[in-house]
């Protein structure tokens, strides 16, 4: 079901919301990642189907851009890898 460009970044909202809970809850640092991968893989798979006015490109790269963000703010990623 096609879904629009704020809907989709309302989940990015939600997702960056859960992350203190997701490293909590999955203390092994691959488990934690698996986890985030899975739902920040529903959330890019939305955004292919986008109906918003945004391109559905262009809010595909809009969800990975925040998508990466919130991994190096919380550390989880390295910003230079």
């Amino acid at each position: 079901m096609p879904v629009t460009f704020d809907a989709l970044m309302a989940r990015c909202d939600a997702l960056e919301a859960s992350l203190a809970a997701l490293g909590l809850e999955y203390e092994c640092p691959g488990d934690r990642m698996e986890a985030f991968a899975g739902i920040a893989e529903e959330i890019l798979h939305d955004a292919a189907l986008s109906d918003d006015p945004h391109d559905h490109c262009i809010a595909h790269l809009a969800v990975q851009e925040r998508l990466d963000a919130m991994l190096i703010k919380v550390g989880w990623i390295d910003p230079a890898a």
